[in-house]
């Protein structure tokens, strides 16, 4: 596997120049390809994704990226999913209709405003409540503001999974999470000015 540079999963969902352009003003190199077989030689592999969770998850398994990440996390290569590029990590998402996910992590994707009646979508600046340790928000000011688009969120559903929460609308959800080799966040780090390429700094150093 290829240390330095950063591979980026291109399956038609998601602003791929956006995140590239992170990577780029950290001086981190970045591969972009829809081709699985490229993208497998790279130790950190980045899943973004905007739209719903069906036609996300519809797109991976099509190009063949499902089976390439599973496999990826079981050599213990690393992953970053962000935004619905974490939710498509879960067992499954429920936007629309109930559709299986990677399940490398056991939990659902829901609405937000499933229970109460929250404004969604959740679109602006927003903090952390705690600080559990995941190893990407080194360095970071548990203070920070992170840019968050996005009416969905994850629930996990299994222990040993690390989750750092923020607060919308009086409730708590999870916006960014690691279990071992795999992170997730929520937001989007490229969007997040100093804080957000302090993540995309240290998943490239890890």
């Amino acid at each position: 596997m290829e240390n330095k540079t950063i591979g980026i999963i291109d399956y038609n969902i998601g602003n791929i120049t956006s995140i590239k352009n992170g990577f780029d003003l950290i001086k981190v190199d970045t591969f972009i390809s829809n081709n699985p077989s490229e993208i497998e030689k790279f130790n950190k592999i980045v899943l973004i994704g905007v739209g719903s969770f069906p036609a996300a998850m519809k797109n991976l398994n099509d190009f063949g990226f499902s089976n390439l990440l599973l496999n990826h996390v079981e050599k213990g290569g690393f992953v970053l999913g962000i935004c619905i590029g974490m939710q498509l990590l879960m067992s499954e998402g429920n936007e629309f209709k109930n559709t299986p996910g990677l399940n490398l992590i056991k939990g659902t994707v829901d609405g937000m405003n499933i229970n109460k009646n929250i404004k969604v979508p959740h679109v602006g600046w927003n903090n952390f409540n705690n600080y559990d340790d995941i190893k990407i928000f080194d360095k970071i000011n548990i203070k920070s503001n992170f840019y968050f688009v996005h009416s969905f969120s994850v629930n996990i559903k299994e222990e040993n999974v690390k989750k750092m929460e923020f607060n919308y609308s009086e409730k708590n959800f999870i916006g960014a999470i690691q279990k071992k080799n795999i992170f997730g966040v929520q937001f989007h780090p490229e969007k997040s000015q100093e804080p957000g390429l302090q993540l995309l700094k240290n998943f490239s150093n890890l």
